[in-house]
């Protein structure tokens, strides 16, 4: 029944955050204080793009679009979750700063204990109304707590229990069996019943298409303006654009039921698929641009190069004039001179 179903789809939400969080702990392979140490601007430049701007977009679109209630509430959601587990792979594959985008990743999902909260706060004003549901401060608490102490738990078997290969082998087998989860998940909540059929509107849809990019083009925009160096620029960008919808997911259980909760995890697997390919054609723009650069940047030093070895050794034409070595010809010592000279010294 509809009870049954509920308690399925509760039990993989936990199980899919909780899995997925333990895979992103057993992947701090950096010591976090030190790399924090080396690029506090970058870290505090994601940390306010991350909580800063892509909550206030949520928001934005959400009154913009005049979505409901439920959709409204679950694009909050993804808007003010921390950044995406996925978002080190792309920034990787960009030729970016993975140190930092792992620093980011897990500082944003610490950080997540206290700012969801605040940010729920602030935005939603409690009580806030979602149908019948109510949020529960306490209950998100408890679900952050739930969701974020898997990654320190990963974090420090990696550290100080597992060996490499072992933490590596954890990493891989937590990613691939969280994707499965959160497919099952899915399909749990788009289970056929008697209530009406769980779909989300065109207007989240859009708002979800929006919400990435903005978010990409906000982060690289503020590490611009900070004047940080391409690397960090492209490793803010994404980081600020991919969200982790497992803990939104979380959040989710403890606030709405029935078919309300149904459309929210709709809402994020699809939310989560539209950021994958965004995330995949931003990540190529950052390609093509690298090796346009690279292209210019060793034409450039090709050129200089050209351009110093004119001034190590210039050309003979620019030191003697053809005139001059016309000049040196004809006042050489000719073939009579040199008889003459020889005859001399015969003579003697």
């Amino acid at each position: 029944g509809s009870m049954a179903r509920q308690t399925v789809l509760t039990v993989l939400v936990y199980a899919f955050t909780i899995t997925i969080m333990l895979g992103l702990g057993a992947a701090i392979k950096v010591d976090l204080m030190e790399e924090m140490k080396r690029s506090p601007l970058a870290v505090a430049c994601g940390f306010c793009s991350q909580f800063g701007f892509m909550p206030l977009m949520a928001f934005a679109l959400a009154v913009a679009l005049d979505l409901g209630e439920t959709e409204a509430f679950a694009l909050l959601l993804i808007g003010m979750s921390p950044g995406g587990v996925s978002s080190t792979l792309f920034v990787y594959m960009c030729d970016a700063n993975v140190a930092i985008s792992i620093v980011m990743t897990t500082l944003s999902t610490m950080a997540a204990l206290f700012m969801i909260p605040f940010l729920l706060f602030v935005y939603l004003r409690p009580p806030i109304e979602t149908g019948s549901a109510r949020v529960s401060y306490l209950a998100i608490i408890l679900t952050l707590l739930i969701a974020t102490t898997p990654a320190i738990v990963g974090w420090r078997l990696r550290r100080a229990w597992l060996s490499e290969n072992a933490a590596d082998a954890l990493e891989k087998f937590a990613t691939r069996f969280g994707f499965l989860l959160i497919l099952a998940a899915m399909v749990a909540a788009m289970w056929p019943s008697n209530d009406n059929t769980v779909g989300i509107t065109a207007k989240l849809v859009a708002a979800e298409i929006a919400l990435a990019p903005c978010g990409f083009v906000a982060g690289y925009v503020m590490s611009t303006l900070l004047g940080l160096e391409d690397t960090l620029k492209r490793t803010i960008s994404l980081e600020t654009g991919i969200q982790q919808v497992g803990i939104a997911g979380a959040i989710a259980v403890q606030t709405l039921k029935g078919r309300q909760l149904d459309k929210a995890i709709y809402a994020f697997f699809v939310s989560g698929g539209v950021t994958f390919v965004a995330a995949v054609i931003w990540t190529a723009y950052f390609r093509q641009h690298l090796n346009t650069k690279t292209a210019l940047d060793h034409k450039k030093d090709l050129e200089r190069e050209d351009e110093e070895a004119e001034e190590r050794h210039p050309r003979v034409e620019a030191l003697v004039d053809e005139d001059d070595l016309d000049g040196l010809e004809m006042s050489g010592p000719t073939s009579s001179d040199v008889d003459v000279s020889n005859a001399k010294y015969d003579v003697c």
